[in-house]
């Protein structure tokens, strides 16, 4: 099994050969659920350029994958700087469910103002409710940028109406 994902995470979408592979394996029946139980494997393999981590957020949105236990890795890549791959991690990021929460708002208050821009509109975007307006309402007060603050005070406008 190991094999065979490490051949899923390697192969090149651009290579036809590669992307014939790409194609059966993932077809084949439990490669989701064998991903989600290789963390270390799926970790590994989002180390790299900003392209590499594109690739493989790409794969990872085919198989039927439980991201949920590397929620926290999908996270940190959702928040970062390079905006490709911050894209192929948002449907991921929809897919982890209320368990990217805690670590969105912990980098929504800690992270650097880059970080807590995209935490706090990934919040909106996947969370909006009211325990988030409470939140924003917080973060507003406390929020020391002044284009994160624009972005609350435009959030928790929206959410208000």
């Amino acid at each position: 099994a190991d094999l065979v994902q490490r051949a899923y995470f390697a192969a090149d979408p651009n290579d036809e050969q590669d992307a014939r592979c790409l194609e059966l394996l993932a077809r084949l029946g439990g490669l989701g659920v064998s991903l989600a139980r290789h963390k270390d494997l799926v970790t590994e393999s989002l180390n790299g350029s900003a392209a590499s981590r594109t690739a493989v957020l790409d794969k990872l949105t085919g198989p039927a994958c439980d991201v949920a236990p590397f929620s926290d890795v999908v996270v940190k890549l959702a928040v970062g700087r390079a905006k490709t791959v911050r894209r192929a991690a948002r449907p991921l990021l929809r897919r982890t469910g209320e368990s990217a929460l805690p670590q969105l708002r912990e980098i929504a208050v800690g992270g650097t103002s880059s970080e807590r821009l995209q935490a706090v509109r990934l919040l909106a975007t996947l969370f909006s409710n009211k325990e988030n307006l409470d939140f924003f309402r917080r973060r507003q007060v406390a929020e020391t940028s002044g284009k994160v603050r624009s972005n609350l005070d435009s959030l928790i406008a929206g959410l208000q109406e």
